[in-house]
């Protein structure tokens, strides 16, 4: 268990003198669970790119803006938000001022 801590390398269970389970760190593990799901990611865009499922930034950053005015804001908090997101746009020149 200490070379889990100290050397940071797993530790190999066997079971019948073949590998059968892995002790490693939560920090370790949290990493690899991190990449996995952005492997994950990846691979769904590219999947979603070769299928030609793909828009303008222009367009949906514009269509965004439309939808995020369709919901029904109840509170300032989003309200602010909304505004803050299209300024934020707007000075990136990635939507119409």
């Amino acid at each position: 268990m200490e070379s889990i801590d100290t050397e940071k390398r797993p530790v190999i269970l066997t079971k019948h003198g073949r590998g059968k389970y892995i002790l490693l760190s939560i920090e370790d593990y949290n990493q690899l669970a991190t990449m996995s799901e952005l492997y994950k990611a990846i691979d769904e865009g590219i999947a979603d790119i070769e299928a030609g499922h793909v828009s303008d930034f222009r367009e949906f950053t514009n269509q965004l803006r439309k939808d995020i005015k369709n919901i029904a804001m109840n509170g300032s908090t989003i309200q602010c938000a909304v505004h803050g997101i299209e300024e934020i746009l707007k000075a990136e020149g990635l939507i119409d001022a």
